[in-house]
């Protein structure tokens, strides 16, 4: 009984420290090689249909993702209409949705920290909008570059001012300061074969330009950058997330987003090792996560450290109990 007690205390004690141990595993590297490592978000493309056996369309689609489906990370499913509990949590609709079938294409926003929809077809999307996604030159420029750089910044003109001069400025300074620097890809909004990528980025015709660092297996920082916000400043700042250390702290305080896209490991170029050309400096705390808290609501910091505060009292009593109870067991066996 002793030894099950004392075994229980140092499984409680390693639970409780975890994290410290954690943080020691991944300290080495960048964020940016960090990107080609790890689970991709998961995109729920559902239809919303009555009967899904019997609906040609569902049938289509599905034939196509258990044919063609590997490395996209999307899963495609069918939802009774009904079911609006899956529908809210699940794929982020709570209003039934006319007329039937109709699919969506949904997933959790890491900065908004809800499920939304990305997109609707009705009833649903083309063959050809799937198949696409392995030829789009956009995505493949991407594979190709994100392997060989330290990230591509993605750009699409839009309205008002042209931004363009402040990418060239920003990935210029980075050929000169880490290279091989980032690579740029520009991409048409008004083109029907980047619909899918627009409708990801919430990209409209009418709105002003809007650029976005890519890196890894397709993972797109958050927030991107639209319009006036679109400097060379901003964009060198957002970059030397790529260069810093790859600590847990430092990736949990990264915001970013997979794109809907093909990745496969196995038959991408494998990416090339690229180092910082500055020392790695100890940060605080609040320098740490000070990107994050900018990016999420006021008030968000104050809920992190209750939950920190709260949580740790409760481990140490917890993990006193059972020494408590090991030593009274202990002596105990060791009376006549």
């Amino acid at each position: 009984m002793a030894n099950k007690a004392t075994l229980l205390t140092i499984m409680f004690g390693l639970f409780a420290f975890y994290p410290s141990f954690h943080a020691h595993a991944c300290d080495t590297g960048n964020v940016r090689s960090a990107g080609f490592y790890g689970g991709r978000t998961i995109y729920r493309l559902g239809m919303v249909v009555e009967d899904a056996v019997e609906d040609a369309h569902y049938r289509e689609i599905a034939d196509w993702f258990s044919q063609h489906g590997e490395g996209l990370n999307v899963r495609f499913d069918a939802i009774d209409p009904a079911d609006s509990r899956r529908l809210r949590f699940e794929y982020g609709i709570s209003e039934p949705l006319k007329p039937l079938p109709a699919t969506v294409l949904s997933a959790y926003h890491p900065s908004l920290r809800e499920i939304i929809v990305f997109q609707q077809w009705n009833p649903a999307p083309p063959l050809e909008t799937l198949a696409a996604l392995k030829t789009n030159p956009v995505l493949e420029g991407v594979r190709r570059d994100a392997a060989l750089y330290w990230g591509v910044l993605l750009y699409s003109r839009g309205e008002g001012a042209s931004r363009r001069d402040a990418l060239e400025q920003a990935a210029s300074q980075w050929r000169k300061d880490k290279p091989p620097g980032v690579a740029i890809i520009e991409f048409d909004r008004n083109s029907a074969d980047q619909a899918w990528l627009c409708a990801f980025f919430g990209l409209k015709p009418e709105d002003e330009d809007w650029a976005g660092i890519v890196f890894g297996q397709g993972r797109l920082l958050l927030p991107p950058l639209r319009g006036d916000v679109i400097t060379t400043a901003e964009i060198s700042r957002l970059l030397n997330r790529l260069a810093m250390p790859c600590t847990c702290l430092q990736q949990a305080s990264t915001f970013l987003m997979d794109i809907p896209m093909f990745w496969d490991r196995e038959t991408e170029p494998v990416f090339s090792m690229l180092e910082s050309s500055f020392a790695y400096t100890e940060m605080t705390l609040d320098d740490k996560m000070a990107g994050m808290f900018e990016e999420i609501p006021e008030g968000g910091r104050t809920l992190q450290w209750i939950g920190f505060a709260t949580l740790l009292p409760i481990s140490c009593l917890s993990l006193l109990f059972m020494l408590y109870t090991w030593l009274k067991q202990r002596a105990g066996g060791a009376s006549p």
